[in-house]
């Protein structure tokens, strides 16, 4: 052994080293694998999530009135008349129109400042989302409202300002939504008070991993857009409906060109894509990782066997039993796996806020996720450290004392 002491010497400087690595490839290959688990479980959550309205039973399209140069009276015109046009269209319950539409690609905000509401501090953030849409919207949708009405045809240019506020907002200003029908605000985009006739439920509006969000709509003919998308409520298929539905644009305007049509579970799938990228590409650098971090966990502890052989011949000469060996070279497995399992659970759970963003149904420190991970990379590193340590535990004394 004395021979042998700067061999063990540089050894030891080489684990050192090696020992940093394999923590590093720990601790990425751990928040890759919590990062593709919440993404996975946030997947499998999104299917469920209710958006606050139907998933089924909708066709979309879109008219851009804006850039065949309509004026908004012109647009007005047209928009009722196609509204008019598409219910006589056999298959077709209902109709209307929005933009943004929640969960699209756009969205609009703005100040909402309740008549006689006092903020409960100098922060308190008061920005609402916003849709104008047109009559039966809500009918439509399939979104249900849980006071008031909704709007319909009642609610014209020439009529009061009014709207439908969410659950969110009736709550936060008004206690409750019966309590919200009736009041007005103002906001930024115009000042003069908007009365409150309906609330709707709560839904996702931006994304599917956002908290409960204040929203409200307006309608159509108060706030003109020329740039809309049509909804319309029908049994038939896409390809079914479609064809009618050209024809009746068509008739009021040959030129006008009809662009994004898609059912509804098309138009969620942008959403649900993200979930199920995200736990597709993470999951698999998280498994190349995870790989990687099992040869070095291997590697280093075969080196480490390789460099003590003759003390593990002493040390088995003087008595030591072979589960004793095994625990010797297991030790040092389980303390950098150990390291380095609770710098990437640390780390992860500092990035849970950011992530938790991006999620549906499940929060960025899922205990169920972090926990698996962690039994999963037991497991492996267990496994990887299996062989080396029972390589030790076999080492004849005779042999590992003989000089070369």
């Amino acid at each position: 052994m004395k021979g042998d002491g700067s061999g063990v010497k540089v050894g030891r400087t080489r684990m050192g080293r090696g020992n940093l690595l394999v923590m590093s490839q720990v601790a990425l290959s751990c928040v890759l694998l919590i990062c593709g688990g919440l993404f996975l479980r946030s997947m499998m959550f999104a299917g469920n999530v209710n958006p606050g309205f139907d998933r089924s039973g909708i066709v979309l399209f879109n008219v851009d009135l804006d850039l065949a140069h309509y004026d908004a009276a012109h647009g007005r015109a047209f928009q009722q008349t196609l509204l008019t046009r598409l219910h006589t269209i056999s298959g077709v319950e209902n109709a209307s129109l929005a933009f943004p539409l929640p969960l699209d690609a756009y969205d609009q905000s703005s100040l909402v400042l309740p008549e006689g509401y006092v903020p409960r501090s100098d922060r308190e953030q008061s920005i609402a989302g916003l849709s104008p849409v047109g009559p039966h919207y809500f009918e439509t949708m399939g979104t249900r409202i849980v006071a008031g009405r909704a709007l319909d045809e009642r609610d014209t240019e020439s009529s009061r300002p009014v709207a439908v506020v969410n659950e969110t907002i009736a709550r936060r200003y008004w206690q409750s939504a019966d309590g919200a029908i009736g009041r007005r605000f103002k906001t930024s985009r115009d000042g003069s008070p908007i009365e409150v006739i309906g609330v709707a439920q709560n839904g996702k509006y931006v994304t599917y991993g956002e908290p409960a969000t204040m929203y409200y709509f307006v309608p159509l003919t108060q706030n003109y857009s020329g740039r809309t998308t049509v909804i319309v409520r029908s049994k038939l298929s896409v390809e079914a409906l479609m064809p009618a539905i050209r024809r009746q644009v068509s008739a009021l305007d040959p030129a006008l060109p009809i662009s994004g049509v898609r059912s509804m579970p098309q138009f969620l799938y942008r959403m649900l894509s993200v979930y199920s990228m995200g736990a597709t590409l993470v999951g698999a650098f998280a498994i190349m990782a995870l790989l990687l971090a099992a040869v070095g966990i291997y590697g280093v502890l075969h080196f480490t066997v390789a460099r003590r052989t003759r003390e593990i011949g002493i040390r088995m000469a003087l008595g030591a039993r072979r589960g004793q060996v095994l625990r010797l070279v297991l030790q040092r497995s389980l303390w950098f796996v150990a390291a380095g399992i609770s710098i990437g659970v640390g780390i992860a759970l500092a990035a849970g806020k950011i992530t938790g963003t991006l999620l549906a149904g499940v929060g960025g420190a899922d205990p169920a996720t972090f926990a698996v991970v962690v039994v999963v990379f037991a497991l492996i590193a267990g496994i990887a450290s299996a062989v080396p340590a029972r390589r030790a535990s076999k080492v004849d004394p005779i042999n590992a004392l003989r000089y070369e």
